[in-house]
């Protein structure tokens, strides 16, 4: 196990339990899940973002990741719309 899942993971988890409708939240712990090649758990941290806000504090990172896993799901026509942002 890495750093990340060991410590990281787990606090962030206890913020979003405490906070479960700060986009910022969902979307540190969507980079988590995916610098640990969890892709699934990932797309719906950054998902859940966009359904709070479309200006979280790195929305940029999150458009692009977010295309990155459905280009590698073979979804083109959504990673387009992820990368018109």
């Amino acid at each position: 196990m890495s750093v990340i899942e060991i410590y990281a993971v787990p606090n962030a988890e206890v913020c979003l339990f405490i906070r479960y409708q700060n986009p910022d939240a969902w979307g540190l712990m969507g980079h988590l899940y995916y610098l640990t090649s969890r892709t699934e758990e990932a797309q719906d941290c950054y998902e859940r973002t966009l359904a709070y806000t479309t200006e979280a504090s790195d929305m940029h990172a999150i458009y692009l990741r977010l295309a990155s896993i459905y280009l590698e799901k073979g979804e083109v026509g959504v990673t387009l719309y992820y990368l018109s942002f």
